[in-house]
């Protein structure tokens, strides 16, 4: 993406291109996804149709999708490749422990130790490229 943003940075509107493009192409993998789980038909959906399930599908498709890749693109206009990289690959680790504070959800000792593995090496990545950039 990083690269896309560079290429087109003269272009208006690029982040929101880029993140229309994305958005497209997850939608299509979507669908090529469910065609693949039921055997090339689409299934009846006609319950998904009450205000409850709407709501769910719109806050996921728009917010947890939409506004999420774009800000992801608009990020990556100021900050490297490399930080957003290792922000990225925290999210499972702060996704579990908002998880365990809103909802309530049970940690076991393998999630404390996954959690430190990935915090671990984001933190031996930056002090990694820290050095690197001394030298």
């Amino acid at each position: 993406i990083e690269h896309y943003v560079e290429k087109f940075k003269d272009v208006d509107n690029r982040i929101m291109t880029l993140s229309a493009a994305q958005c497209v192409a997850v939608g299509l993998l979507s669908l090529l996804w469910v065609l693949s789980d039921f055997h090339g038909t689409i299934p009846n959906m006609t319950y998904m149709i009450e205000p409850h399930h709407l709501g769910a599908i719109a806050w996921t498709g728009i917010m947890t999708t939409v506004v999420a890749i774009y800000l992801e693109g608009f990020a990556l206009q100021v900050v490297s490749a490399t930080e957003a990289a290792l922000t990225f690959a925290s999210e499972p680790v702060w996704a579990s422990l908002f998880g365990a504070w809103l909802l309530h959800e049970t940690l076991n000792v393998n999630s404390y130790i996954g959690g430190a593995v990935i915090l671990g090496a984001c933190i031996i990545s930056a002090v990694s490229d820290d050095d690197e950039e001394l030298i």
